[in-house]
Parts: C-alpha cells; sequence; structure tokens
C-alpha cells in the first residue's frame, strides 16, 4: 500500500496560498472533539492541509484532561456527542483552560448555543459548513504558538532602515 500524498485544501497542480502560520517555528495545535468520523476526518485534512496539527477526540470526557496536559491553541467542540453534552466538555474545558473554543454544531437551538456561550465557548460554527467559513473561524480565533522565524531579505539596508535611531521623543532617541 502507497504512502497517501498530503492533504491540501489548493485544486490540484496549484499550491495553496502562504499564511503567517507557515512562518511560525512551531505548528499549532488545534484540539477537535466530534463522535461522527466523517466529520472528524474531513476537518483534520482541511486544517492539516494548512500545517495545523489537529488532535482527535471521539468523545467528550477526556476532553478536559487532554486540554491541560497538551495545551492546544484552539479547540473545536461539537455539542451533540455521544457520551456527554457539549455545554458540559465546555464548562469543564474552561475550568482547566483559557484556549478558545469554537463550537461546531448542528443544533440551530438558541438556548443551548447561548449555554454553550455561557460556559466559555467564543463562537460558533453551525453545521453544515463551508471550507472557507471553517478556515476563518480559525484563523480568528488561532493565537500564535510561537514567535513567527524572522524573515531575511536579500540584499542592502534600505534607506527606511538607515533612519532607525534617528527619530527623537523629548530627549531621547527611540530605537
Amino acid at each position: 500500500m502507497g504512502q497517501k500524498p498530503r492533504p491540501t485544501t489548493a485544486p490540484p497542480g496549484r499550491a495553496r496560498p502562504v499564511c503567517l502560520r507557515d512562518y511560525w517555528a512551531s505548528p499549532a495545535r488545534v484540539l477537535l472533539v466530534e463522535d461522527d468520523p466523517a466529520t472528524a476526518e474531513m476537518i483534520s485534512i482541511v486544517l492539516a492541509g494548512q500545517s495545523l496539527i489537529v488532535d482527535h477526540l471521539a468523545a467528550g470526557a477526556q476532553a478536559a484532561a487532554y486540554a491541560q496536559k497538551h495545551r492546544p491553541g484552539l479547540i473545536l467542540l461539537d455539542l451533540m456527542l455521544t457520551d456527554l453534552h457539549g455545554v458540559a466538555v465546555c464548562r469543564a474545558l474552561r475550568a482547566v483552560c483559557a484556549t478558545p473554543i469554537v463550537i461546531v454544531s448542528a443544533t440551530r437551538e438558541e438556548p443551548v448555543i447561548a449555554a454553550a456561550m455561557a460556559a466559555g465557548a467564543h463562537d460558533y460554527l453551525p453545521k453544515p459548513f463551508a471550507v472557507h467559513d471553517l478556515l476563518a473561524h480559525v484563523d480568528t480565533h488561532l493565537p500564535p504558538t510561537s514567535a513567527p522565524l524572522p524573515i531575511t531579505l536579500p540584499g542592502p539596508r534600505s534607506a527606511a532602515s538607515s533612519l532607525v535611531g534617528a527619530v527623537t521623543a523629548g530627549q531621547r532617541a527611540v530605537r
């Protein structure tokens, strides 16, 4: 059996757009709590194609302990899990970490969504969703996991770089 090609969100033969995540010193980690295998696989493929590490849990009971140990940069949480309700999982997650939580659920019941937000969720993405909507929510809520790698440009220093230190604020040079 051959090795699978790396998934991408770009059409075959075209590279995906470069994003700031490509320059992070270490890839960001996303915790996906989703009991539907097909949805979990689709989300994992899309996010892996965006240079993210996706950790998938099919049940909510282990989510808080996992998040406390591994410190993901973002949590995507389904509300309708087989073992626990997502609102209870959201409360348990919020008790152990301040990681942004995006609810990804088919429920459209406003009281349930409001309860999830009151339990500590940051945002809500209704299923079914378009890939670009998922990526927009991820980009909005995923903080950088580390400082970006320095980008060095070849060639002589620009005229602007020679002015560094020449600007003063009061009596001291601003650098």
